[in-house]
């Protein structure tokens, strides 16, 4: 219960931020409550239900204790809430100049309270038209050609996107290794931490595919796997792409 606890605390407080949007989000659910029994119904009810679920620990650890904890923190909805307070505030303007003067107000203060995302320098240029990284589809390309439905554990670099680019392809761990979606287990992270080790176990990794009937391995090409291992195991190096090697297994008939 205590690090239920801790990580909604954690992650609790880096939603609300400085807590000025956050703020707004309660000042126009309450407004929104307050005036309109059909907002209330459609939208605020449900906002309640959602948050009294997700600040709740022991609804979260009965639940929702698989899931990333963050991701219940998108069911508090602050842009609409926010949109719909300020329209709804318009609208009760009558004069042209009291329109323009509400209009400007607002779009000021939403200016003035947040963040100014594209000022960061932390986007990059796309370089493919589905924004997926060259060296991503080359590596994948090569799993597809052996087999429709390639089964794999692959280095960091690809998890997020492998899948990304087909859903053919199973991962035995994927971007939940960083804690997006699911939580991952021990297990999990024991062999994430060793295929990407600088000397890496690679008996114990292949046994694991053995044993996974995974049929793909993708390591870093200055970190070969030794020959025998490769025979012992029924795998056999296939390319370099993208500094990185691809073995295989054929799966037996």
């Amino acid at each position: 219960m205590d690090k239920i606890m801790a990580q909604m605390m954690e992650w609790g407080s880096k939603y609300v931020g400085d807590g000025a949007f956050f703020g707004m989000a309660l000042v126009s659910c309450v407004f929104l409550y307050v005036t309109s029994q059909k907002d209330r119904r459609r939208l605020v009810y449900p906002i309640l239900t959602s948050i009294a679920l997700a600040m709740n620990p022991i609804s979260i650890s009965l639940l929702f204790s698989d899931m990333s904890y963050w991701r219940f923190l998108w069911m508090i909805p602050d842009g609409i809430l926010i949109a719909l307070f300020f329209v709804k505030m318009i609208k009760v303007c009558r004069a042209k100049k009291e329109l323009v003067a509400a209009f400007v107000s607002f779009m000021l203060i939403i200016m003035i309270t947040g963040t100014y995302v594209y000022g960061e320098g932390k986007f990059t240029k796309a370089r493919t038209p589905d924004k997926l990284d060259r060296g991503v589809k080359a590596v994948c390309d090569v799993m597809l050609e052996l087999d429709d439905h390639p089964r794999a554990i692959m280095r960091d670099k690809y998890l997020c996107e492998a899948r990304q680019y087909s859903g053919d392809i199973k991962l035995y761990y994927g971007r939940n290794i960083h804690w997006y979606i699911t939580f991952h287990d021990w297990t999990h992270s024991y062999y994430y931490k060793m295929l990407e080790s600088r000397t890496p176990n690679y008996d114990k990794l292949l046994k694991l595919c053995v044993e996974e009937d995974l049929n793909f391995i993708v390591t870093y090409a200055n970190k070969s796997i030794p020959e025998n291992i490769l025979e012992e195991y029924g795998f056999r190096e296939i390319t370099e792409k993208d500094n990185s090697l691809i073995y295989y297994r054929a799966d037996e008939s």
